[in-house]
């Protein structure tokens, strides 16, 4: 969505997904692997490394209030002003994905070979709905983990291993954590440059602008 590539998604918007940093749950697993070598044989401990209830997100903030988070932060290689509109059933999700990601992809794409470059749009948009339909069951579903255990990992730390195994994370609220992750997804996933962001940012209004012209059009 960053780069305006998807314009519709078919999800239960008041369902919460649970997603924790990667590094958080790796150093998990360095911990329960010193606990449990500390401890020799005995019971079976199941660690859930996951998020708790009150750090996760609805769909509903990821699709829309994180937007204006992004805005702060756009990416340079923008198609076309991210936004979009959710389906609520799925006989409308493929009617919009066929108006406003199927057909605009056509034409890009047209307007791609005329310039005698790679066309790659539909192709794309092809990945992108089989991904949404592979990933369904667990959009329309809520997954709450006990995390009883995770928690107690950091209680068995060493004091001088406790600031660099720390598994805390979110500490400064979810606004700030999502737009660090932005952040990151500008600067390590796109390779975009901090410097780049004034720039990225005037071409968003450009294209904002376009978006509401168009829309007021058609």
């Amino acid at each position: 969505m960053g780069i305006g590539l998807m314009r519709t998604g078919y999800a239960n918007l008041n369902n919460r997904i649970n997603c924790i940093p990667a590094d958080v749950s790796i150093k998990a697993m360095i911990i329960a692997a010193w606990k449990k070598a500390n401890e020799g044989p005995g019971q079976l401990t199941v660690i859930n490394s996951a998020a708790e209830v009150h750090k996760t997100a609805d769909y509903n903030f990821l699709i829309y209030d994180a937007r204006y988070l992004y805005y702060k932060h756009p990416m340079s290689q923008v198609l076309w002003a991210p936004g979009g509109t959710h389906a609520p059933c799925k006989y409308v999700y493929y009617l919009l994905f066929f108006l406003y990601q199927v057909i605009p992809s056509m034409f890009l794409d047209l307007a791609l070979k005329a310039r005698g470059k790679k066309p790659f749009l539909l192709k794309l948009q092809r990945k992108v709905f089989d991904a949404q339909i592979s990933l369904k069951y667990f959009t329309d579903n809520e997954w709450v983990f006990k995390t009883d255990n995770f928690r107690n990992l950091a209680n068995d730390l060493l004091e001088s291993d406790r600031e660099t195994f720390s598994i805390a994370y979110m500490c400064l609220g979810m606004q700030e954590y999502y737009r660090r992750c932005i952040l990151g997804g500008r600067r390590y996933l796109m390779r975009e440059s901090d410097d780049t962001i004034p720039a990225a940012k005037e071409k968003l209004k450009r294209l904002l602008m376009i978006n509401k012209i168009a829309k007021g059009l058609f």
